[in-house]
């Protein structure tokens, strides 16, 4: 009977209900919780993903914006290599990789530029098609020539088109013949063998000798150009026996760093796609028989002997001179004078041979080309 009582005793049972309830509702209230926290969580993540996606973006926008042509052509084909880094507004650091993907022989390369960005653990990732596309540079001669020029011995200007030695697989078909020398005014030429100056014409008159004229390049202008420059020699310099030349570093590769390695174009080998822009604030003289290519712009005068050669534009404000063994430019020169006594002077057995492959490929592997995305699925996101 004490059982029965002690069993059909209600007493407490309320309270037992109520702590029930309120564990099952506090564990609801915790669960509701945990899965609000957890969808924040997925929120920002996906939130901070997105930002890191479009921080990559703004990379991949720099990184063409200021396209390093130089450094990427100088890449071997199939190697990677660091083109663009910095760190963007929002706080991302973003770091910019081109991969060689072409053979190494075309005039136009192609590249995968892929850009990731980072900040706080979180990444993005995209990447881009993208081929160098030089600027286009109105240099359709072997010679243009301001002021005073006095040529003598057995030195030649040629207008013909020439492919250079070492590079005749990417070099695009032969163009027309172009005019030999081009000039501002006709009785400033002293030229003791006229047969040595071929062309269509051998010599062309062009009157305007403005700066804007006569040292446009392509819409940009001398300075602008030398703002670009790899190398900044100081004027005076002086380069002798075998410079400018190739050189390595440390692990075989080319040594872009050296103010003396100019390329190699005569021979395969790790430099033979350096086409650095050299800034000359200055007199420059060359004296060795060594060989260079890319642009080279003289903000002074420039004397060459010795049987220096060059590949690409060369762009000299003052004037040239030349004795012995001379020098042997492919491409084109520029040289005005400041003031009409002084005297573009060219002896010994120097040539100036107007070559359309060495303007092209030297203005298309450096810092004045531009990267253009391919025109069909270009982009991609990598991550």
């Amino acid at each position: 009977m004490r059982f029965r009582r002690i069993c059909s005793d209600e007493r407490g049972l309320g309270l037992l209900i109520v702590m029930i309830m309120v564990g099952v509702v506090s564990g609801l209230a915790f669960l509701g919780l945990s899965l609000a926290h957890s969808e924040l969580e997925i929120a920002v993540r996906n939130e901070s993903r997105t930002k890191a996606t479009y921080a990559a973006e703004a990379g991949l926008a720099l990184s063409l914006e200021n396209w390093a042509g130089a450094m990427a052509a100088s890449t071997p084909p199939g190697s990677t290599a660091v083109i663009s880094q910095g760190t963007l507004a929002g706080g991302f650091s973003y770091t910019g990789l081109v991969q060689r993907l072409d053979d190494g022989t075309t005039v136009h390369p192609l590249y995968a530029l892929r850009v990731a960005a980072n900040r706080g653990g979180y990444s993005g990732q995209v990447g881009l098609l993208v081929t160098s596309v030089p600027l286009e540079i109105p240099i359709d001669f072997a010679l243009r020539v301001r002021g005073a020029m006095r040529m003598r011995g057995n030195a030649e200007v040629d207008g013909n088109d020439h492919v250079p030695p070492g590079s005749p697989v990417d070099c695009p078909p032969l163009v027309d013949s172009r005019p030999g020398i081009i000039t501002d005014d006709l009785a400033n030429l002293d030229i003791q063998r006229p047969e040595y100056i071929q062309g269509v014409p051998p010599v062309l008159l062009d009157p305007d000798a403005s700066d804007e004229h006569f040292f446009d390049f392509g819409g940009m202008s001398f300075a602008e150009i030398a703002a670009r420059a790899n190398h900044v020699i100081p004027g005076g310099t002086v380069l002798s026996g075998q410079n400018p030349g190739p050189s390595l570093d440390a692990d075989g590769f080319c040594d872009t760093s050296d103010p003396t390695n100019w390329g190699d174009p005569l021979n395969p080998g790790p430099c033979l796609s350096w086409f650095p822009i050299i800034y000359v604030d200055g007199n420059l003289k060359l004296s060795g028989n060594g060989a260079g290519q890319g642009i080279l712009l003289v903000n002074g005068d420039l004397e060459m002997t010795g049987g220096v050669q060059f590949y690409g534009p060369v762009i000299v404000t003052g004037k040239l001179k030349s004795t012995g063994g001379g020098f042997h430019i492919n491409g084109g020169l520029i040289t005005g004078t400041t003031d009409i006594n002084d005297e573009s002077f060219v002896s010994g057995n120097s040539s100036i041979r107007f070559s359309s492959c060495a303007l092209r490929r030297s203005v298309s592997h450096s810092d004045v080309s531009t990267a253009r995305e391919l025109t069909e699925r270009a982009w991609f996101q990598t991550r």
